[in-house]
């Protein structure tokens, strides 16, 4: 009986996954787009390893026998099916994990503190956080509004808010996403149940639209970023925290805010 030829570069291939070993004499699933059996590759269209992608070691593809077994004809099939399978998760993980755009707002309060010149102050402002495709990397901008309180008889007083107003303009560029919240500032219940975190030396930090005088030039303080939520809304809080110069200005305190906007990078805004 003849066999037809399929897809896969007009070739016949009967082949296993590269977890699926206990079968010593089946040979190895090649990607489903474009796969080189001959050697090591193992890459789509865009250029991605898909088994590295999806966790798994790289290993050598091989041909099948012309002869084949009916054993290994079941197991192509199912080799096919569950390389689709991976391919289909990896793509809604990939789905998930950007390109996204986020939005939102931040409203706070940094405590008194003698070695923090003019502290507390009162912070607002809005910001921005692009994630880039696959998750791993983002830039994140914030601006903002800072004031301080006047005193009366050498005591703080709230009704004298607004002195010493000035802005500061912060920037992430290209920094690493990582998907956990260790680390990040816990909050009261109800509890944040998920979310992921940027950290990196800031690129840009201003005061008036000029180089921060607290600021080292150039630039070395860090900012963590966390973007958490909840079931409801996934990525609903925001918050940063300063390492460095930047904390003899802003604190060591988390500076909270709100997502706003969550959008595809692309669609219409």
């Amino acid at each position: 009986m003849t066999r037809r030829k399929t897809a896969f570069d007009g070739k016949l291939l009967f082949c296993m996954l590269p977890f699926d070993r206990a079968v010593p004499d089946a040979p190895l699933c090649r990607q489903f787009k474009r796969v080189l059996c001959d050697g090591t590759l193992a890459i789509d269209s865009r250029g991605v390893d898909l088994f590295e992608s999806v966790g798994f070691q790289r290993v050598e593809a091989r041909l099948s026998k012309p002869e084949g077994s009916m054993r290994s004809k079941s197991l192509c099939a199912f080799c096919v099916s569950s390389v689709l399978a991976l391919l289909s998760a990896t793509g809604a993980v990939s789905q998930e994990r950007g390109p996204f755009h986020f939005t939102g707002v931040l409203n706070d309060y940094s405590p008194a503190n003698p070695l923090i010149v003019g502290s507390p102050y009162e912070m607002h402002g809005q910001w921005a956080l692009d994630l880039h495709e696959w998750g791993r990397s983002a830039d994140f901008i914030a601006d903002m509004t800072m004031s301080d309180y006047g005193t009366t008889n050498d005591v703080l007083d709230a009704t004298k808010g607004g002195q010493n107003a000035h802005t500061h303009h912060i920037r992430l560029t290209n920094v690493k996403v990582t998907w956990d919240m260790i680390g990040c500032p816990a909050y009261p219940k109800p509890l944040v149940t998920g979310g992921f975190q940027l950290n990196g030396t800031v690129s840009l930090i201003t005061g008036n639209g000029s180089n921060a005088p607290f600021e080292t030039t150039p630039p070395s303080s860090t900012l963590q970023v966390c973007m958490t939520g909840g079931k409801e809304v996934p990525y609903s809080n925001m918050t940063m925290v300063f390492v460095g110069p930047a904390t003899n200005h802003f604190g060591t305190q988390p500076i909270h805010g709100v997502v706003r906007k969550q959008e595809a990078i692309g669609e219409p805004r």
